[in-house]
């Protein structure tokens, strides 16, 4: 059975997290390399999540193009690599981390 691949609005909501995400763990990796000695570790394994969540949002990013392109749709948004476009509008506080699916158990 194939698998029904996010709607755009689902693209959007898990782009704006993942965008919150990468922006909370590189504030806690200076934080981390403010307050502990390299030794430690801490910052290492820190900017190892960092870059795990980068890696994340990129795939995600290519899967989306490559969805859209084989819809015959040329100009795909930037949902997962938008950069500080939407640093206003996105509330680094009020982060669900929930992708609704449709067919979400809870609905």
């Amino acid at each position: 059975m194939k698998k029904p691949r996010f709607t755009e609005e689902q693209h959007d909501k898990l782009g704006r997290e993942l965008q919150i995400i990468n922006r909370r763990l590189n504030q806690m990796h200076t934080e981390v390399g403010k307050a502990y000695p390299l030794e430690s570790g801490c910052k290492a394994v820190c900017k190892k999540a960092c870059d795990a969540v980068f890696a994340f949002r990129s795939k995600m990013d290519d899967i989306l193009a490559s969805e859209w392109v084989a819809k015959g749709i040329e100009n795909v948004p930037k949902l997962y690599l938008r950069g500080n476009a939407d640093k206003k509008t996105i509330d680094y506080l009020d982060s669900s981390l929930r992708v609704e699916t449709d067919n979400d158990p809870d609905k």
